[in-house]
C-alpha cells in the first residue's frame, strides 16, 4: 500500500518510517542518497614487469607480479586482470602452466595449457577472473608458472629484449 503524505506543513518523516516497498519502481532517487560503495571500484593495485625471465623446471615460480591489497570487507569481490606476454616455449610438447597466489598459496589454477602444441616465442595469454574476499588483512597475490616438461621457458619479452613487452597483474577490490 502506497503512502501518502499531504497537508501544508508536512515535512519531516521519522527516519526508518519508509521502506523499498513504499518507493515506486520507476522513481528517481538521486545519487547522493544512497550508499554508493555497491558495485563501484574501491582500489584498484596493479604490477608490470618487461624484464626477461626464464626458468625451468616442473616447480611453479613467480614471474614477479606480486601485488599488495587490503580489501576493505568480506562482502567484496577482487577482479583480477592478468597478461603474460612475451613467452618463450621451445618445443611443441611443452605447455606453460600459469596459477595465482596469495602469499605463497596457490589459490587458482589460470592456463594449464599456454604455448600447447607450438613451438612459440613470443606468446600472449590475457585472463579475467573474480575471487571473493577471505580476509581484510594485507595480502599480496603473484602469478607463478611452470613448464610441463621441466624444460627452459621464458616470459616477458622474449625475441626483442627490448624490454618494451608488458606483464601485468591489476587487482581491483568491487564493492559489493
Amino acid at each position: 500500500m502506497a503512502t501518502t503524505i499531504t497537508g501544508s506543513g508536512v515535512d519531516n518523516i521519522v527516519d526508518g518510517t519508509i521502506t523499498n516497498a513504499d518507493i515506486n519502481a520507476s522513481a528517481a532517487i538521486a545519487g547522493s542518497k544512497v550508499d554508493g560503495s555497491f558495485g563501484k571500484v574501491l582500489q584498484v593495485v596493479s604490477r608490470e614487469e618487461s624484464t626477461w625471465t626464464s626458468s625451468s623446471g616442473t616447480t611453479p615460480v613467480s614471474l614477479n607480479l606480486g601485488a599488495t591489497i587490503t580489501p576493505t570487507s568480506l562482502n567484496n569481490k577482487l577482479l583480477f586482470l592478468v597478461n603474460i606476454n612475451g613467452v618463450y616455449s621451445p618445443s611443441t610438447s611443452m605447455s606453460i602452466k600459469l596459477e595465482i597466489h596469495k602469499d605463497g598459496t596457490l589459490k587458482k589454477f589460470i592456463d594449464n595449457d599456454l604455448t600447447h602444441n607450438i613451438s612459440a616465442y613470443g606468446e600472449s595469454g590475457s585472463y579475467n577472473f573474480l575471487m571473493d574476499v577471505d580476509s581484510t588483512s594485507s595480502q599480496t597475490w603473484d602469478v607463478f608458472g611452470n613448464s610441463s616438461t621441466g624444460g627452459t621457458w621464458g616470459w616477458c619479452n622474449y625475441i626483442a629484449a627490448n624490454e618494451r613487452t608488458l606483464c601485468t597483474l591489476t587487482i581491483m577490490e568491487i564493492g559489493a
